[in-house]
């Protein structure tokens, strides 16, 4: 079964991991400041429709089979939403969207459990007795739909693909990682994910920055180690 052998839901930290990821998204935060752009037009009732689709995750066969509509068309609310909203990808649509007010954070869900992240890929964090572990279930189940898709359209050729990857994966595996074989391997994972997985990276926008690295620091912070006597008693 595809990622039979993978965590298919946590991704572990160290606990020095921890409080460096926390730094990084705190960094991030004061290096760039986001702007929101006048809108070139207004958006229409469809265009927010397709707008909450992709801030959820939703392919366009998805997106259309919620609104009743052809794929075609969900294609053409997209490209003018974009042009509205003067973005080029779904990743800065979905940031404008937030800013404007076009589609809300769950505040609620948010709140509830070691959810830290809800939208559009939902990330939870939870401490382990090494660091953390973070759960990005959510944007991988996205990814395995958008191989679906992928698979639909061309079945033969994205098997292909895969097969052609695993060989070179072992190739380089034998010949070491300075070898053609994993330069190659490289480019066809870089590629692959910047066609299904948005390049790998999970957007997150907003207050919901925020509440990650507190989350992460919060878990990173010194523990008490419980006495003999305590842990006796216990």
């Amino acid at each position: 079964m595809l990622l039979e052998q993978a965590d298919k839901r946590d991704l572990p930290l160290t606990a020095k991991n921890v409080n460096d990821l926390a730094d990084d998204i705190v960094s991030s935060m004061e290096a760039r400041k986001v702007t929101v752009p006048a809108m070139a037009g207004p958006i229409t009732h469809m265009q927010r429709e397709v707008l909450h689709g992709i801030a959820i995750g939703e392919t366009t066969g998805q997106t259309a089979l919620r609104l009743c509509l052809s794929e075609h068309t969900v294609k053409s609310h997209k490209r003018h939403l974009y042009a509205r909203l003067r973005v080029d990808t779904g990743g800065e649509a979905v940031a404008i969207g937030i800013g404007l007010g076009l589609i809300r954070v769950d505040k609620k869900s948010a709140s509830a459990g070691q959810l830290v992240v809800d939208g559009p890929f939902r990330v939870s964090v939870s401490a382990t007795p090494t660091g953390a572990s973070v759960d990005v279930s959510h944007y991988l189940a996205s990814v395995l739909l958008n191989l679906a898709a992928a698979a639909e359209e061309d079945g033969g050729g994205l098997l292909a693909e895969l097969v052609g990857l695993a060989e070179l994966a072992r190739s380089a595996q034998a010949q070491g990682r300075d070898s053609h074989a994993a330069h190659e391997r490289d480019e066809r994972v870089a590629g692959l994910l910047a066609e299904v997985a948005d390049e790998g990276r999970i957007p997150v926008y907003g207050p919901q920055v925020g509440r990650l690295a507190g989350a992460l620091r919060e878990i990173a912070a010194p523990r008490p180690v419980p006495s003999q006597r305590e842990a006796g008693a216990a």
